[in-house]
Order: structure tokens, then sequence, then C-alpha cells
């Protein structure tokens, strides 16, 4: 197993750690191992270490399906799935009730296929994804979808900071830090993380890279949101956040 340069924290710049109930947190430069020479390629990821310190860490197990480490033109590294079979998944807990908040940092390479980003919730298979028609959806008991023509740029083919504060009927989705939707996302519950591919059915595969993700318990404020989202714009070189 070899290990990943860790870069370290950027002096001064604000993180997911700096805010109360983180639940879950990967970052693609602090990677905890990835395995080498499989499938054809190097940096093939295993194992994806969870760096909140609540255990939650994400595996693959079978060698085909492994995404790979890889670095983008912004020079951070990113965990490269490949909208075919690539995926990973941590094991799951007692669940944790709404409100909670997700942050996620990828980009999505491909077009019209349907692909899942994160999933949330074994129970129920909720998840956050790209679909062909509706640009973004969030499924959590009810369908709450929000057109591609709201996103930076008219785009979600882009590098994206995604954030959602899970509620139910008063579920918001911001790109970018902008508010972009409200809905309804039923009572989903966090119970787990799926990364790159349906919760729980073989489908739905994220074509692209994915640089950083984390949970937080609860849901957070519009102020520590931005926080988060200009360190992120910062960090990963995306512009338009406020």
């Amino acid at each position: 197993m070899n290990r990943v340069a860790v870069s370290g924290r950027a002096p001064n710049l604000f993180d997911a750690r700096d805010l109360p109930g983180l639940a879950a947190w990967y970052r693609a430069d602090q990677m905890l191992g990835f395995e080498t020479g499989t499938v054809g390629t190097t940096n093939v990821i295993q194992e994806w270490g969870d760096l909140s310190g609540n255990g939650r860490h994400l595996f693959q197990p079978v060698s085909a399906a492994r995404p790979i480490l890889t670095t983008l033109a912004n020079g951070r590294p990113a965990v490269l799935c490949d909208g075919t079979d690539d995926g990973m998944a941590s094991a799951v807990w007692t669940a944790i009730a709404q409100p909670f908040t997700t942050v996620c940092v990828a980009q999505c390479l491909a077009v019209t296929v349907g692909q899942v980003l994160l999933g949330v919730s074994i129970g129920g298979g909720r998840f956050m994804s790209k679909e062909p028609a509706a640009a973004f959806r969030l499924n959590g008991g009810a369908i709450f979808d929000t057109s591609e023509s709201l996103f930076p740029g008219g785009t979600i083919l882009a590098n994206l900071i995604y954030t959602v504060v899970w509620k139910g009927a008063s579920t918001i989705l911001r790109v970018n830090g902008n508010v972009l939707n409200t809905g309804n996302a039923g009572t989903t519950t966090f119970d787990s993380v799926t990364v790159g591919k349906h919760p729980t059915a073989a489908i739905s595969y994220w074509n692209g890279p994915i640089e950083e993700i984390s949970v937080h318990a609860r849901e957070l404020s519009t102020a520590e949101m931005l926080q988060l989202e200009r360190a992120h714009g910062v960090r990963y070189q995306i512009a338009g956040v406020p």
C-alpha cells in the first residue's frame, strides 16, 4: 500500500474541521492510501479514509471497480470515477436524523446519462445526482429537480461546489455559494456514504473527478456555509463564490 503525499492545511485557510458537527470528511489530497498497478494503471484507490475521526471510511473491494487518483488542471488531486463501474461506500451506522448538510467539490464530465455523485442513506437509496433531463436531482423520498439553466454559466459540466441542507420540505441546494433551489427531499436520514454510484443498485455511475466531500450532522448556517464555500473556491480555484 503506497501513501499519497499529504498537502496539509493551507495557512489560515478555513476547512470542514472548523465547523462543529463534522460527521464524515474525505479529501483527495489527504488520502489514507491507495493500491498501485491494478487494472493497468497506477494510483488505483481501494480505500478513502474519513478525516472526521468517526471512522466512516470508504472502500471498494472489487479491483476493476476502483476509481483512480488523478491531478486536475488546478493542480489538485481528485478521485476520478469512470462512469462505468467505479464507486466507493462506507459501512452502515445508526441513522442520523435531518437536518444535516453535505458539501461536495466535483466535476461532471458526461452530458446525458444519469449519474449519482453522493448517496447518504442505504434505506431507500437516497442520493444527489446529475440527471439527463433535470440537471441535478435530490431523491429523498420526494423528487427535487433543479434545471441546468440555473447553474453557473448555465452548465453542470464544471468543477463546482455543491452544498445541500437536507431538511425535509425546506431542503436547500446551493452551488458555488449561491442558492439555486429549495424543495422537498423527504425525510432522508444519514446512515452511510456512497460515492460515485447509486447507493443500492449497480447503476448511475459518476463520470468525473471528486475532490472533497464533507457531511455535517446539523444544519449549517448561511454564514458557515459561505465560509466553507469561499475556502473551497480558493483551494480548488473555483470562481464565482460570493
